[in-house]
């Protein structure tokens, strides 16, 4: 008897680790990878055509803490994410990599920059928000799994393209991939919620007490 369950126990595993294998391996082919981020947002282009990202044009401006992801770039001018008024950087075209990872930041405060650009009057140096969509800046959130430039992203997840220097020449053509990045909203934590309620049923009280 001690043997039959041996067997069977060892041909259980066998079979569940099979199975494990199959779910992983057609979970992964079913998710459509992009090897770079040059004209990935341009109409027509293979990441357009295979998805369909829901475009943030005319939605209310993006709000609350995001974590931050590098994608790529593919543009001669240096470009930067910073955070506004401190000026830190975020992610540089000059020096950061496919895939590196910034902590949750308040999105409303971040700013892209073409540093490259002189500040003159006819081609002045702007800085342009990420929270909403513009002449500069386009944002799209993903309705799929997708792996662009090697990084791993999330049904969810928000894609962002640069397009520097805009309009600064006639013949300009926006391609939005000047710097590109991916974002995730930082969930509040149930303990923020639950001390935020009772601090606002405290004053709720408070009021009522003092009337």
């Amino acid at each position: 008897m001690n043997l039959f369950m041996t067997r069977f126990s060892r041909f259980a595993c066998v079979v569940w680790t099979l199975l494990l294998v199959a779910v992983s391996s057609y979970a992964t082919a079913d998710v459509k990878s992009y090897s770079s981020v040059d004209n990935l947002l341009l109409d027509g282009s293979a990441f357009r055509a295979n998805e369909t990202p829901l475009s943030w044009q005319d939605k209310t401006p993006l709000s609350g803490l995001f974590e931050f992801t590098y994608l790529g770039k593919d543009a001669s001018h240096l470009n930067v994410l910073l955070k506004s008024g401190s000026g830190d950087i975020v992610f540089s075209t000059a020096s950061n990599v496919d895939g590196d990872w910034s902590g949750a930041l308040d999105i409303s405060t971040l700013r892209l920059d073409d540093t490259s650009v002189d500040g003159t009057w006819w081609r002045p140096n702007n800085q342009y928000s990420i929270s909403t969509w513009s002449d500069a800046v386009r944002i799209y959130q993903l309705d799929t799994d997708v792996i662009i430039s090697g990084v791993s992203l999330s049904t969810g997840m928000f894609l962002f393209g640069f397009n520097d220097d805009y309009k600064a020449w006639f013949f300009d053509r926006p391609d939005y991939d000047d710097m590109v990045f991916a974002a995730k909203a930082v969930p509040i934590p149930g303990a923020a919620l639950l001390l935020g309620s009772a601090l606002i049923g405290m004053v709720g009280m408070r009021k009522k007490f003092m009337a």
